[in-house]
């Protein structure tokens, strides 16, 4: 089975306001939006700590992620 890769993109919402709230919907920041294959599938919103954000990526089909890398690789069992 090959590895799962996860990207993440980070967007400055003081810049970037107007165009992504109107584009995503986005009515609370902080979110995470996740996408799969351009559609999303998924969001969370507020502050959220990070066992709370791996359990959403896990319940969404993510596993564990890898300790070692800079590409946010997600290990598979």
């Amino acid at each position: 089975m090959e590895p799962a890769y996860l990207d993440l993109s980070k967007r400055n919402s003081d810049v970037d306001e107007a165009l992504l709230a109107d584009r995503y919907a986005i009515t609370q920041v902080p979110v995470l939006i996740l996408w799969k294959d351009g559609r999303e599938i998924s969001r969370l919103t507020g502050r959220q700590d990070a066992p709370t954000v791996l359990a959403w990526l896990r319940s969404q089909g993510g596993e564990q992620p890898a300790r070692s890398g800079k590409a946010g690789k997600l290990a598979r069992d």
